[in-house]
């Protein structure tokens, strides 16, 4: 029917093109919506129109299991980083509204490093940075707390604007990217036939990085040899990848 595959790759364009236009939609021509923020009667208020459209993008990926999860990631990373400059200003505001800066990097720089601590894995893997289990939290929390801060200090808005409206605007972007992702036709990678694919391209991704390195080697015999030999090696794990697969969905059924 589809033998170019041009109609799956217009349908997840579509729904990713509904979910933002409905935002901006949302944040232009619905007034309730468009004024809303919440508020603490504070001066200058918050608000958060455009928040939820990064949101949205950022945590739409291939898969609905992976939206739900980097949106529930993100969820987390939002929360804990407001609630962490929210007792940064909190602690760094004197009594007359300054913010001592001072005190302010040195809150966000400590709150970066414990957790990129927890976010990193030991070894060679922290050379690759953090760690794609639940790392996507931690950069989400480090944003939300300097964007809070920064914020704060410039005047944008004040404490508890920034805060509030920050974690309400990344929800609202979340939810909207989950149940984009929860319409079909959904990309499960649970389902075998997603599997299998997922694994095909990642096979032809690393063959033509080996190609490269191949080609770019400095053309000594000795490293011509240690690359093919890492080349059949990865090809030999690959397969007994797909082999383990395979094993594992037949007796599933």
């Amino acid at each position: 029917f589809d033998r170019t595959n041009f109609a799956v790759k217009a349908f997840w364009i579509f729904k990713f093109t509904l979910g933002s236009t409905l935002l901006l939609v949302m944040t232009i021509y619905w007034g309730a919506y468009a004024k809303f923020n919440v508020s603490t009667k504070d001066e200058p208020g918050g608000h958060y129109q455009g928040w939820e459209i990064i949101a949205f993008t950022f945590a739409t990926t291939q898969t609905t299991e992976g939206t739900i999860k980097k949106g529930g990631l993100r969820m987390i990373g939002t929360v804990l980083g407001g609630f962490s400059g929210w007792l940064a200003l909190t602690a760094c505001t004197s009594s007359d509204g300054a913010i001592n800066p001072y005190g302010l990097i040195a809150w966000l720089t400590a709150g970066t490093g414990i957790a990129s601590f927890f976010g990193v894995e030991k070894g060679f893997q922290a050379r690759m940075g953090l760690t794609p289990d639940y790392g996507y939290a931690i950069q989400l929390f480090v944003m939300t707390q300097a964007i809070i801060g920064l914020y704060a200090y410039n005047g944008t808005g004040t404490k508890n604007d920034l805060v509030a409206n920050r974690i309400v605007a990344n929800l609202v972007g979340i939810v909207m990217a989950i149940v984009m992702a929860l319409i079909p036709p959904r990309v499960l990678g649970a389902s075998p036939h997603n599997g299998f694919a997922i694994l095909e391209l990642q096979e032809a991704a690393l063959a033509k990085t080996v190609h490269l390195l191949m080609e770019r080697s400095s053309g000594k015999f000795e490293d011509e040899i240690a690359v093919k030999e890492s080349s059949e090696l990865a090809t030999n794990i690959i397969e007994e990848e797909l082999q383990s697969i395979v094993a594992f969905f037949t007796e599933a059924e």
